[in-house]
């Protein structure tokens, strides 16, 4: 529609974390576009997010709209023509290969977390999960309950492992204080991945074994299935009486060893 000179564009998003755990989120977005009705240049635009458990009232579309609403025009500039954009909270997900986390509270740009355990299994050290924000914001995420992670030792002076573009990992701000990783950093992009170490994905793994495997002198056999039914691949290689074994991956929480793996074959 248009207002005067003005033409305006507003939008409602919802997306809905269906990731295993004790909660899922639905991800709300609220946007809005204003225009010159003349030019079509445009003079504003807005947007505000935050997420809330699927269950909750506050994810029924009247109510969610009303209160992103409050919070995006909230300060709204009386001199309209630069952009302008309100972050209400970040989102954060792990509903995707080697993804644990569960977030356990979010407020504004801060977050309380928990890592999920292996499966059927106490053992739990690994998490990877990704940050939905705004370029500039201060993310605060603390992850709890680690003194009874599987290696609570490897805490202490240990930095969290991140990446905008799931290639070129770095380290992140991080310490470690009775049983708490407090991860911080100003966010560069609008997307952020955050991880134990830089993970090796499935996808690669495949990769891996498939070209390997074509190579002359290796034979390919498979030794069984995982507990969620993934091939356990084995590769050999050379001639001699003595056998050496290199294995990777073999815990949930260590597929970075694997990189090594891929350097030793290539």
């Amino acid at each position: 529609g248009a207002t005067g000179s003005y033409g305006t564009g507003l939008g409602l998003g919802i997306g809905i974390n269906l990731g295993g755990g004790p909660k899922r989120m639905a991800d709300l977005q609220l946007s809005v576009r204003i225009d010159d009705a003349a030019t079509g240049q445009a003079l504003w635009e807005g947007r505000a997010l935050t997420a809330v458990p699927v269950k909750a009232p506050a994810n029924q579309p009247s109510l969610a709209a009303a209160k992103l609403a409050e919070a995006l025009f909230k300060d709204f500039p009386r001199r309209i023509g630069t952009h302008y954009q309100r972050q209400m909270t970040i989102s954060i997900n792990a509903a995707f290969d080697s993804g644990n986390i569960v977030v356990e509270n979010v407020d504004g740009t801060s977050a309380r977390l928990s890592i999920r355990k292996d499966r059927e299994s106490d053992f739990f050290q690994w998490f990877h999960f990704r940050v939905s924000c705004a370029v500039g914001d201060a993310l605060d995420h603390a992850i709890t309950g680690l003194a009874d992670a599987a290696y609570p030792d490897g805490w202490q002076g240990y930095a969290a492992s991140a990446s905008t573009d799931r290639e070129t990992w770095f380290r992140l701000d991080t310490s470690y204080d009775a049983g708490t990783l407090t991860i911080q950093h100003t966010a560069e992009s609008p997307i952020l991945y955050i991880a134990y170490f830089a993970p090796y994905s499935m996808e690669r793994h495949h990769d891996l074994v498939a070209q390997i495997a074509e190579c002359e002198g290796v034979t390919y056999r498979c030794l069984g299935t995982s507990l969620e039914g993934q091939p356990i691949d084995c590769l050999e290689m050379g001639t001699g009486d003595t056998q050496v074994w290199l294995y990777a991956r073999q815990h949930p929480g260590e597929s970075m060893a694997e990189w090594w793996i891929e350097g030793a074959l290539e």
